[in-house]
């Protein structure tokens, strides 16, 4: 039986994000997405989708050279809660070393203060549709 791809704590997952991280690195150049395009630098940063990472993700991502990953969340789906004093942090490094950076909703503006006074930076995260109407 061939193992599913939803077991995200597995080497099975580790060896295909390691694989499929090179192609995807090479259609963001492909696509016109650089800095001499746009005139945007930008760093190796990772921002995951849906509010769902694994930790082999975080290790993975560590291994490919990327300097941070991004999530509304810092529980990955194959741990439990991380500790209390994780979320008193400007980021966690729990999974790997690897600096890991909450990003919130403008809808959540109340937890901006508590993001502050912990230190972190406000990280403002919207969906692009959201732009696209206002173009």
């Amino acid at each position: 039986m061939r193992p599913r791809l939803q077991s995200f704590g597995g080497r099975i997952l580790q060896r295909r994000l390691s694989r499929v991280k090179r192609p995807g690195v090479d259609r963001f150049v492909a696509h016109g997405t650089t800095q001499e395009n746009y005139g945007l630098p930008y760093d190796p940063v990772f921002v995951f989708p849906q509010g769902r990472f694994s930790s082999v993700a975080m290790q993975v991502l560590k291994e490919h050279g990327f300097y941070a990953g991004f999530n509304s969340t810092i529980r990955a789906t194959d741990t439990e809660d991380p500790p209390d004093v994780e979320y008193q942090q400007p980021y966690t490094k729990i999974y790997h070393d690897f600096p890991l950076f909450l990003r919130r909703y403008p809808k959540d503006r109340s937890l901006f203060a508590q993001d502050l006074s912990h230190g972190r930076p406000i990280i403002i995260v919207e969906h692009h549709d959201v732009f696209q109407e206002r173009l």
